[in-house]
Parts: C-alpha cells; structure tokens; sequence
C-alpha cells in the first residue's frame, strides 16, 4: 500500500512539472540570431499574439510597396490589405478577405525573404496602415497565426481578439 501511494505521488509531481515545463514561455521559439533582423524594423511578427518570430521593413516606390521580413519560422502565406487611415470595427478584416496574397505552401520558407506588392502612393494618404497576416510554423508550433504589429503591440485592429497592424508613411 506504501509503494502505491509513493509512485503515485511521484507520478502526480512529474506531470505537474511537465505541465510547468511546456507552459512556461522560455520554451517559445525567439528570433534567432542567424537570421539577420532589420536594424530598425518597421514592424514585428508576432505569432499566438506575444510570440516574436520575425522583423520586417517596407519601402514604397511609384508601383510598388517592397517588403522584407526576417524570420525563424517558416511561412506558408502570407495576406495584406492596406487602408487608408487606421482601421475600424466592422470594416472586413478576415486575413482570406485580403486582396494581397504570397503561396508559399509548396515550399515554406524560412530566413531572409523580399516581396513585392503594386502601390499607387496617390490613391491613399499617408500614413497608410497595412494588415500583414502570416501563417507560421515554428519549432512545434504548427499552423500559428501572426501579425504584424509595432514592438508593444499597441496597433491592435478594433474589434477583433488579437489582430494588429502598422502605419507606413511614404
């Protein structure tokens, strides 16, 4: 009868340590210092609302809004929507509603990538915000959804439960 309640006990304490263990935030992938991040990003990627995996910068021309993220994760799509102004509540924010998409479910990728999408600077005033929606997979973080935000995560979309975004200027 002792030897149960010994092994039980000790069984009850490591699951209870486990639980501790794959709880706690240091097991959550950081960026990682292979991959070069933007000395002064204009955006962060953030996955699972507080989870750093990635820093990005854009740039606007006359055609066209480049972007390049840095990242640890690999990225199977990525949605944006720009808007003129900040957005509001109501207005259509659902990542697949987005007129701007990038594939990469054929092959994910990971590290350094560039982009582009068209831009017409004269069609929106600046500041402009953009919605940058990524799927990611980090370490065992499967199918995280992330977004792009400023460090502090103030830019949070109105109405929705974690959504952020950033202002460009051009």
């Amino acid at each position: 009868m002792k030897r149960w309640k010994i092994w039980g006990s000790i069984f009850i304490a490591l699951m209870m340590v486990l639980g501790i263990v794959f709880a706690t935030p240091v097991f959550r992938p950081e960026l990682d210092s292979s991959v070069t991040a933007a000395e002064s990003p204009d955006f962060y990627l953030w996955a699972g609302q507080t989870i750093l995996v990635g820093t990005g910068n854009v740039t606007s021309d006359s055609d066209s809004l480049d972007f390049t993220i840095a990242t640890d994760c690999a990225i199977s799509y990525i949605h944006i929507k720009i808007i003129d102004g900040t957005p509001v509540e109501g207005d259509q924010h659902a990542p697949g509603s987005f007129p701007h998409h990038i594939n990469y479910t054929s092959s994910p990728q990971t590290g350094v990538f560039d982009f582009s999408i068209p831009f017409t600077p004269g069609d929106w005033t600046s500041p402009i915000s953009i919605l940058l929606h990524a799927d990611v997979v980090c370490g065992f973080y499967e199918g995280n959804t992330a977004w792009a935000g400023d460090l502090g995560r103030n830019n949070q979309i109105p109405g929705e439960p974690w959504a952020y975004y950033f202002t460009h200027s051009y």
